[in-house]
């Protein structure tokens, strides 16, 4: 799929691919957490308006289909990038989350 976005070369394709790969990573793992947080009475304080200072994702543990950890935790996503595979579960911290009460 990269490939026919980038015209550039491998180079291009290579970067392409790792910044997909960490935009997926990012999405999910803000996902998570808002879910975590809903589920908890908060929610995430303007998630969408400064979407790059939701929390800082630590202790990345990538993990196998059937729930084994693979290798030693990571220290960030970019970190994990090259070793995670669209499909492969992970676990991860995140602190630093600006969260407020929901309002029932």
């Amino acid at each position: 799929m990269t490939s026919k976005l980038s015209s550039g070369g491998d180079d291009d394709d290579e970067m392409s691919r790792r910044s997909y790969q960490l935009l997926a990573l990012d999405f999910t793992s803000r996902e998570a957490t808002r879910l975590a947080c809903e589920q908890n009475g908060f929610i995430l304080q303007d998630e969408y308006d400064n979407a790059t200072k939701w929390g800082t994702v630590e202790q990345i543990q990538l993990i196998d289909p059937k729930g084994r950890s693979l290798g030693t935790p990571y220290d960030s996503l970019t970190d994990v990038v090259d070793s995670w595979k669209p499909g492969l579960g992970f676990h991860f911290v995140v602190k630093g989350v600006q969260a407020k009460g929901m309002d029932y």
